[in-house]
């Protein structure tokens, strides 16, 4: 079970497209660094990720911990 302060993966694929924007997809939250990667490698193969390996990113993340701490503002 995890509790607060246990440390997870988020594994993203982040690829900005043609006109700059971006594509950010969630792939999974994971209990490990290793089975983050392992899920990364499954998906190398697959269309849209074999064409942007490079755009994958693991993070760490604490349980009950706030990870954005200020506001935000959208540019157009």
């Amino acid at each position: 079970m995890v509790e607060a302060g246990d440390v997870v993966f988020g594994l993203f694929h982040e690829h900005t497209l043609d006109d700059e924007s971006g594509d950010d997809k969630l792939i999974g939250i994971f209990a490990s660094e290793a089975t983050a990667e392992e899920a990364r490698r499954k998906l190398l193969g697959e269309p849209g990720f074999k064409e942007s390996p490079e755009d994958f990113t693991i993070y760490p993340f604490v349980i009950d911990e706030l990870n954005w701490t200020e506001g935000f503002v959208t540019i157009r």
